[in-house]
């Protein structure tokens, strides 16, 4: 069966944007994720940013909630973001060591690339101008995701993820090894690659992976409205 995309509700429209939760209907079972949008009869596709959310996140935790909202009201650019496996509403009786670090990764690469591809059918989103954004959890899946895309992303930022991983850590668990070997296998779509690994300091547990040329001015073409924060939530 083909993965198919349902929407989930209406879309809420707040501020400028438009929230639409959906649910990606695939063989090996449902991708719940939340798309975000600027309102209104803007010019599509559109730029679009993955969003891989933080360990004990989901789809719409506070992270990626803001920066849904920030991209499409500032920049005129959708994200969307998808649960991780065993977070949000994919929480599940199992844990991520009982079925091995690579099956779990693999599949959250699978998951991720039929979202956008999904998304890319509905002539929404522009797949000449795609990024990847995630921190902690969401390099831990997003950088073999990043690896796998290779070109099919113009830029990818991830970070606070550790190489060398807490003691309390099972080794079942451990996807140190798993990064560390898909790390290579970044590359950008000029001739740099995409992602470095920068130790920070000797006998620091945790390593920086910080994207090739940041700053530099090139990507996703978005056109801030301004600078002036808005729509925020409190707290």
């Amino acid at each position: 069966m083909a993965d198919t995309l349902h929407w989930v509700g209406e879309p809420v429209t707040d501020c400028g944007v438009a929230e639409r939760r959906f649910n990606l209907v695939r063989d090996t079972g449902l991708v719940p994720g939340v798309l975000w949008l600027p309102a209104g009869p803007y010019p599509y596709p559109k730029p679009l940013v993955l969003l891989g959310h933080g360990g004990s996140g989901h789809k719409r935790a506070a992270r990626q909630l803001g920066l849904g909202r920030w991209f499409a009201s500032k920049w005129d650019i959708a994200s969307v973001a998808i649960d991780g496996p065993f977070h949000g509403d994919r929480q599940r009786q199992d844990r991520p060591a009982a079925i091995g670090v690579d099956a779990v990764t693999d599949g959250m690469v699978d998951d991720w690339t039929a979202t956008l591809d999904a998304l890319i059918d509905l002539n929404l989103i522009d797949s000449g101008r795609v990024a990847y954004l995630g921190l902690s959890m969401g390099t831990r899946f997003g950088l073999p995701y990043v690896a796998a895309a290779n070109r099919r992303l113009c830029c990818a930022v991830l970070g606070k993820y550790g190489l060398l991983q807490s003691p309390v850590v099972s080794a079942p668990a451990d996807a140190a090894e798993r990064v560390a070997r898909d790390a290579p296998n970044q590359s950008s779509r000029g001739d740099e690659d995409l992602v470095r690994i920068r130790h920070r300091a000797p006998g620091t547990r945790r390593d920086q992976l910080a994207p090739a040329g940041v700053g530099s001015g090139g990507g996703l073409g978005g056109t801030a409205a301004d600078d002036e924060p808005g729509c925020e939530e409190e707290g």
